[in-house]
């Protein structure tokens, strides 16, 4: 399965590259994740937003001067905290659930300014879930279909540009949010999981190559 993310990954830049000024490079940065649900948990309980990275490959295919598709490869961190739970003896304690996914974003950006300037973004995004833990137990996924590891949602966001005769330097911040369920029915019954990350990171993307 990692092998068709990275092929759906490699035919994103081919087909773009083919009509587009295409830039690629690195991007690295600072997340914060949480998992949404309609759970209602009892009072006292709180859930803050879980720290992690993300790093990976970024691309932009600029279609004239204000307009680009940016598709991404990006390996993120997930999951989230839950604090002062009861165990069966009333004794408080904490959880953490880290997920790691690959995901790829596409996304349709627009830019304003001349050297130094700002854009916005907005996409869609898949991810596939790579494996997990919780801080007391492994998560083992070999039991679980490869179809389930599949993630479809959408991220947006903005930043500041500068361009460089060296390349194109990015300040992102962005929100991503799944819209798929991320566990299995069998396991929540009539609940929603659904991942939500926020990022902010540093994207240097190299000089045209067209």
């Amino acid at each position: 399965m990692r092998k068709i993310f990275f092929t759906l990954f490699l035919m994103l830049l081919t087909t773009a590259s083919v009509f587009a000024q295409a830039q690629i490079g690195l991007r690295a940065g600072a997340s914060w994740a949480t998992i949404s649900d309609d759970v209602d948990m009892p009072s006292g309980v709180e859930r803050p937003w879980r720290p992690g990275f993300t790093l990976g490959v970024a691309s932009s295919f600029n279609i004239g001067q204000v307009f680009a598709i940016a598709p991404e490869l990006n390996f993120s961190q997930r999951g989230n905290r839950t604090e002062n739970l009861l165990d069966a003896n009333g004794e408080t304690f904490d959880s953490e659930n880290r997920y790691n996914y690959l995901e790829i974003p596409v996304l349709f950006r627009l830019s304003f300014g001349d050297v130094l300037g700002g854009y916005i973004n907005a996409g869609p995004t898949l991810s596939y879930w790579l494996g997990g833990r919780t801080d007391t137990e492994d998560i083992n996924f070999s039991e679980i279909d490869e179809e389930k590891r599949w993630e479809i949602g959408g991220a947006i966001g903005g930043g500041v540009k500068l361009d460089t005769g060296a390349g194109s330097f990015l300040l992102d911040l962005r929100y991503s949010r799944g819209f798929t369920n991320t566990f299995y029915r069998d396991l929540t019954g009539d609940y929603d999981f659904k991942h939500q990350l926020i990022s902010t990171s540093v994207i240097f993307l190299f000089p045209s190559v067209r």
